[in-house]
C-alpha cells in the first residue's frame, strides 16, 4: 500500500479527448510534483495543437500543459517557472499509433523531465524556480486548444518529485483498462456501461463472490447486446457454483471454458478471463483453471458492446462484483497474478479531502469482524480543546466500527472500535505524527485484536476476549 503515495488528484477512468475542456476541478500546484498518466494516440491532428492536458486559468499558465505536435505523432511539454518564465521541451520519440504509452512529468524545483514506458525523452534545467502552490483548474483537453485525437487513462498527480524507480514501478505495475467499475451487484438488466471489445486480443478481470447456487443458469457477466453476443459471457451452473465462459463465435459456433472448481459462497474469488488469437484462458485467484483452443471463427460480438451485471435475458446471479477491469491486451500469468494485489474494496475513495467541516458522508458500508482501512494521512496542526475526527464508521458517537481521532493539543492519534458485548478496543498512536508530512495509516481488525500501522510499522495493538462486532450497514 506504501507503493500508492498520496496523490493530490487520480482518475481511473478512460476518457477519450474528443472535445474541448473536460475540468477534473481544482488542484494546487507545487514546486515539485509528478503527473503520470497513459496516453494513447490515435491520430495526428492537422494544422493545430491538439491539447492532451492541462493545469492553469489561461493558455499561457501551464502547470504543465501537454500537446500533440501538428501532423506529426509527437508531444510537447511545458510547465511555468518563476519570474515569468518556463521550461519546455518535445518527447524525443514518436508515439505508436494506436498503443498506450505511459508517461510521466516530474517536476523537481529546477528540472523537469519526461518519460515514456520509464525512460526519460526530455529534459529540461532551470536556474529560476518551478512556479509554487495556487489554486489552479485541471484540464482533459483545455478551452484555448483544439483536442488531440486520443485516449488519456489512469490519471495520477502528485505533490512529489517521483524517483527514476517510482515510475518504472508504476509503468511495469498498471495496465490501461478500456473499462473499469469499482462494484456492482448482479441483478437483472444491470448495465454498468459499454466498452469497445477487441477482436484480436483482451481479458477481463474481476473479483466475484457468489451467495447461493440455484437449479437454473445464472447470468454473472455479460459483454454484448443480445443473448446470443457474447464476448464473453459468464453464468454459474445449476446446482453448484461452477462458472461456464463462453464467447460466441462467427457463424453461429461458441467457444467455450467450463472450469469445474466449486467457487466458495460468501468468498471473494478473483477471476480473470483471457483471449488471444484463438486461445480462451480462465484464472481463478491466479491459478489457470480451463484452456480451449478454437480451429476456426472469430469473435462475432465486436465494436461497442452493453457491459451487464447479470444480462436482461437470464435469471440473475445472487452475488457481488468488484474491481470489473477489461484490458485490450490478453494478459499473462504475471500480469493476472498481479491483479491479485487489488483486493476486492468495500468502499475506496482516491479523493485529496480537507477535513476543516464536520461530517463528510462516503456512503453506507457493511461493517465486519475482520476489516482494513488504510489511508494517507497529513496532520497541518493539533486541534486546541477538542478531539479533532479525523473519520468515523457508525451511527452514534459510540459506535465506532472504527473511529480515529487527533488528541487534542497534540500531534497524536487515538483509534477505537467496537467489540462485542458493548465493549471496544482502543489506542493511541505511540509516535508523533511530522506536521504537515504524509503518513500511511492502517487500521486491521482480525476477529479478537485491533493493530495499528503507520508507515507499515506497528504502532499501537490491542487483543480482547470477546469478538468485533458483526456485519451491519453503518
Amino acid at each position: 500500500l506504501l507503493r500508492s503515495v498520496p496523490m493530490a488528484l487520480a482518475s481511473r477512468a478512460l476518457t477519450k479527448l474528443d472535445r474541448s475542456s473536460i475540468s477534473l476541478g481544482k488542484v494546487w500546484t507545487a514546486r515539485s510534483y509528478t503527473v503520470a498518466f497513459w496516453f494513447k494516440l490515435n491520430a495526428a491532428t492537422s494544422g493545430h495543437w491538439g491539447s492532451v492536458l492541462h493545469i492553469g486559468d489561461s493558455n499561457a499558465d501551464r502547470n504543465p500543459g501537454v500537446w500533440t505536435v501538428p501532423s506529426k505523432m509527437k508531444l510537447y511539454f511545458e510547465t511555468a517557472f518563476e519570474r515569468g518564465t518556463s521550461a519546455a521541451c518535445y518527447g524525443r520519440e514518436d508515439l505508436v499509433k494506436g498503443k498506450w504509452t505511459h508517461v510521466a512529468i516530474v517536476v523537481d524545483r529546477h528540472t523537469m523531465r519526461v518519460y515514456y514506458n520509464s525512460e526519460v525523452v526530455c529534459q529540461v534545467k532551470k536556474e529560476t524556480l518551478a512556479a509554487g502552490r495556487q489554486h489552479k483548474t485541471f484540464y482533459y483537453a483545455d478551452r484555448w486548444s483544439g483536442p488531440s485525437h486520443g485516449a488519456i487513462e489512469g490519471m495520477q498527480y502528485s505533490h512529489s518529485a517521483w524517483t527514476p524507480d517510482m515510475i518504472a514501478h508504476w509503468y511495469k505495475n498498471t495496465l490501461p483498462t478500456a473499462f473499469s467499475m469499482a462494484r456492482a451487484i448482479a441483478r437483472k438488466r444491470n448495465a454498468i456501461g459499454t466498452v469497445h471489445v477487441s477482436p484480436a486480443a483482451s481479458t477481463l478481470a474481476f473479483w466475484y463472490r457468489p451467495a447461493k447456487t440455484s437449479s437454473t443458469w445464472l447470468s454473472v457477466l455479460h459483454i454484448g447486446t443480445s443473448p446470443h453476443a457474447r464476448s464473453p459471457a459468464i453464468f454459474q451452473g445449476p446446482n453448484a457454483s461452477t462458472l461456464w465462459i463462453g464467447v460466441r463465435l462467427s457463424g453461429g459456433k461458441q467457444q467455450v471454458c467450463y472450469a469445474g472448481t466449486q467457487l466458495t459462497l460468501h468468498a471473494w474469488t478473483h477471476v480473470a478471463v483471457a483471449m488471444s488469437g484463438k486461445e480462451l484462458r480462465v484464472y481463478y485467484n491466479g491459478v489457470e483453471v480451463c484452456k480451449t483452443t478454437r480451429q476456426a471463427g472469430s469473435l462475432e460480438a465486436t465494436g461497442s458492446q452493453k457491459v451487464w451485471a447479470s444480462n436482461p435475458w437470464n435469471a440473475a446471479s445472487d452475488g457481488t462484483l468488484k474491481n470489473i477491469e477489461y484490458y485490450h491486451a490478453s494478459l499473462s500469468h504475471a500480469q493476472v497474478e498481479r491483479l491479485l494485489r487489488s483486493v476486492p474494496m468495500a468502499l475506496a475513495s482516491r479523493a485529496l479531502t480537507k477535513l476543516d467541516r464536520s461530517s463528510i458522508s462516503l456512503g453506507k458500508v457493511w461493517t465486519a469482524r475482520s476489516y482494513t482501512v488504510a489511508f494517507w494521512f497529513k496532520l497541518n496542526a493539533a486541534t486546541s480543546g477538542h478531539w479533532g475526527s479525523v473519520l468515523h464508521i457508525g451511527d452514534s458517537n459510540a459506535d465506532r466500527n472504527p473511529g480515529v481521532w487527533t488528541v487534542p493539543s497534540k500531534m497524536k492519534l487515538y483509534f477505537e472500535t467496537a467489540f462485542e458485548r458493548g465493549t471496544s478496543a482502543a489506542c493511541y498512536g505511540r509516535e508523533d505524527l511530522v506536521k504537515g508530512k504524509w503518513t500511511h495509516v492502517a487500521i486491521v481488525v482480525d476477529r479478537h485484536t485491533m493493530r495499528v500501522y503507520y508507515n507499515s510499522e506497528v504502532v499501537c495493538q490491542v487483543k480482547k476476549e470477546t469478538l468485533a462486532a458483526g456485519r451491519q450497514p453503518k
